[in-house]
């Protein structure tokens, strides 16, 4: 299964967006489930697995490479 979530951190308190983001976090380990998420916030790099940057609508070096 996977799950799609749009900027659904950004207009959170941050604590309330680090709540948000460790429930997913949580979710992914348990249910064994990928979440593809689109921000710009870098809090939530700090909580994927990996990170992928888009350019022009085209996949980008991912973080760390």
């Amino acid at each position: 299964m996977t799950s799609f979530y749009n900027e659904e951190v950004n207009w959170t308190a941050s604590n309330t967006a680090r709540e948000i983001l460790k429930l997913f976090q949580d979710i992914v380990a348990t249910e064994h489930i990928t979440v593809l998420m689109s921000s710009d916030d870098p809090l939530v790099d700090k909580y994927a697995d990996e990170v992928v940057l888009l350019r022009d609508s085209q996949i980008s070096v991912p973080i760390g490479s």
